[in-house]
């Protein structure tokens, strides 16, 4: 479960940095 939290969380933050980069 933590290590899908992980996941789950290192993908919010390539979302936001795409988000960033297209801003």
């Amino acid at each position: 479960v933590f290590e899908k939290a992980t996941q789950a969380a290192l993908q919010q933050k390539k979302k936001k940095k795409s988000k960033c980069m297209i801003l």
